[in-house]
């Protein structure tokens, strides 16, 4: 694993693990810097959006099912500058596996 000493140094490490679909080193960063997982890029996307646009099942599955379901620490129904939310950047990846899991969960009036 990449040695990181501040959270703005994580940053890249953790899209970087993200397109990888590296689930430990995702964990590992989430676990030494816990603010990860409210940053935004600059149109205002989070990772969840990020991972349901990219991300591998096994990242998707993390992300869903201990940030969104177990820990709620993820608003699945947050939106970007564009009012794009997870599911639709799901939709736009071709993301089928995200598309199907976050359809379980999320309020279907958010859906476009």
């Amino acid at each position: 694993m990449k040695i990181v000493n501040t959270l703005k140094e994580a940053i890249p490490v953790m899209i970087e693990a993200l397109v990888r679909g590296d689930l430990v080193l995702v964990d590992a960063l989430l676990v030494k810097y816990p603010r990860l997982i409210e940053i935004r890029d600059k149109q205002g996307r989070t990772l969840l959006m990020i991972v349901a646009y990219l991300g591998s099942p096994g990242i998707v599955n993390y992300f869903i099912s201990f940030h969104v379901i177990a820990a709620q620490n993820i608003d699945i129904e947050a939106v970007d500058d564009d009012e794009l939310n997870a599911y639709d950047w799901a939709v736009l990846g071709g993301n089928e596996f995200a598309v199907s899991l976050i359809s379980r969960i999320a309020d279907p009036g958010d859906r476009n």
